[in-house]
């Protein structure tokens, strides 16, 4: 071959190689401005731009800490929306780094509700965020104390401020429901990727050491059709998932935080919360039912925002997997808990207890893991 022929072939090539990288480019530079003007973050779900406008009021460190997961390629698009909070006041700040520890073990990343001002400094602006100083309370407090009102309501309070300024769903935790094992990629992860629910919560009252077994029945009618209703005892607002889309939801968090405030009050967020829920507000609530190995939640009906409009539609974890303090789980559920919430008990001491005994071979509650 001549030097002119081969010339002309290697310009041949590079010509080709450079089309082929002028083509690659163009189609990255398209899904670029594609992903920005489709992404979720520019625009409310109503389609308007007042979500930026909203999260001018966000704090940084609720921002900074969205998308559940500290590794940023499995928060993806559908975690992008969400923010795990917990909250403590100075009081509880070893139970808070016990929380963190577990939390941190699943990869799992959050932001820090302040309920004081001693422990928002301790903590700083990056991690946490201010309450009101008129709802602060800095001593650990005992169910049904008015204090413990106070920063009941007040957590509720702060979790409605997210939904509000931020556009984000909120996962919340109390610092003694831990995690042994990762709820974002169980039975709550798998509920709230799908869409179908506004409120997704931890059963308060229920006992259950067998999986998949946890089944409650009712019936309820809705313009003149019957459907699946659950009267069962209520759902702990230590843990919950809450849809920001939902405007009876934020109405029904509101009325809440105006009983709250009354001076004749006595009750604390959670039970006048379910209260309102079973009384006043047309929803419709998940049933499960055991198919083979699996467990399916459903809706009766899914949501129909043409027929049904603006209906709460709400659905419990499975107690086995996630369980409340009311009973000592067996070693088998001790070793299959996805998450164990150290309430009916009352006093740190004895909720530290709790973590250490109800928790496979004390994995709950391990001070050692704060020295050296």
């Amino acid at each position: 071959m001549s030097c002119k022929k081969l010339w002309d072939s290697r310009r041949r090539k590079l010509c080709r190689l450079a089309l082929a990288a002028i083509f690659l480019l163009e189609l990255v530079i398209q899904y670029m401005l594609n992903s920005r003007l489709e992404s979720p973050s520019s625009a409310d779900a109503d389609g308007t731009n007042e979500g930026f406008q909203r999260t001018q009021n966000c704090p940084a460190s609720v921002l900074d800490h969205k998308g559940v997961y500290q590794n940023p390629i499995l928060r993806g698009s559908v975690w992008d929306k969400v923010v795990l909070i917990t909250a403590a006041n100075n009081g509880y700040y070893e139970m808070l780094k016990n929380w963190e520890y577990l939390a941190s073990v699943q990869g799992l990343q959050w932001a820090i509700a302040a309920l004081d001002q001693d422990i928002y400094e301790r903590l700083g602006p990056s991690r946490a965020f201010p309450t009101n100083s008129s709802f602060a309370i800095s001593n650990v407090t005992s169910w049904r104390e008015t204090a413990f009102n106070q920063i009941s309501c007040n957590k509720l309070r702060m979790v409605l401020g997210i939904l509000q300024d931020c556009d984000l769903d909120v996962v919340f935790s109390d610092p003694d429901n831990v995690f042994l094992k990762n709820p974002f990629a169980h039975d709550m992860g798998q509920l709230i990727q799908s869409g179908d629910y506004d409120y997704i919560y931890e059963i308060n009252s229920a006992v259950s050491n067998t999986p998949r077994t946890y089944v409650e029945k009712g019936e309820v009618t809705i313009e003149g059709q019957r459907f699946e209703k659950f009267e069962v005892a209520e759902g702990n607002t230590g843990f919950h998932y809450l849809s920001r889309k939902s405007s009876w939801l934020k109405k029904l968090i509101k009325i809440t935080l105006e009983q709250c405030a009354s001076p004749d009050n006595q009750l604390d967020d959670q039970v006048l919360f379910w209260n309102l829920l079973r009384q006043n507000l047309p929803y419709r609530r998940c049933s499960e039912s055991k198919v083979g190995a699996s467990w399916v939640y459903h809706n009766a009906p899914k949501k129909n925002p043409e027929r049904f409009g603006d209906i709460l539609s709400i659905c419990h974890l499975d107690p086995y997997f996630y369980k409340v303090g009311r009973e000592a789980p067996l070693s088998q559920n001790q070793r299959d808990m996805v998450v164990f919430h150290a309430n009916y008990v009352m006093g740190k001491p004895n909720k530290i207890k709790s973590l250490k005994e109800n928790t496979w071979e004390g994995q709950g509650w391990h001070m050692s893991r704060f020295f050296g």
